[in-house]
């Protein structure tokens, strides 16, 4: 999950292992537990957009407006700190004269 190159990568591996009726690749979900899944979905999120990171640095790109709606659904502080990153990251927008 950390490795993901992109949030929608990070989501649909969180998406395809809750919903296994969507997942027609992995069949035999012995060894996988959504939770720990979920958990390792929530840690990215954190640390790519969490209060620490220099917003201004974030490849946004790379994020997914599922991912935030989802983080930011999660609990009110992950919501808080996905507000935070948004209004850091839309404060240190340059708009060219």
């Amino acid at each position: 999950m950390n490795r993901a190159t992109d949030d929608t990568f990070a989501i649909r591996l969180l998406e395809f292992t809750e919903y296994r009726d969507r997942n027609k690749i992995l069949t035999n979900f012995s060894h996988i537990d959504p939770q720990r899944v979920r958990n390792a979905f929530l840690a990215r999120m954190r640390n790519r957009y969490g209060k620490t990171v220099e917003a201004q640095k974030v490849g946004i790109l790379q994020g997914d407006w599922r991912a935030f709606r989802l983080w930011a659904e999660t609990s009110p502080a992950d919501k808080e700190i996905e507000q935070d990153f948004w209004r850091r990251f839309v404060g240190s927008s340059v708009v060219a004269p």
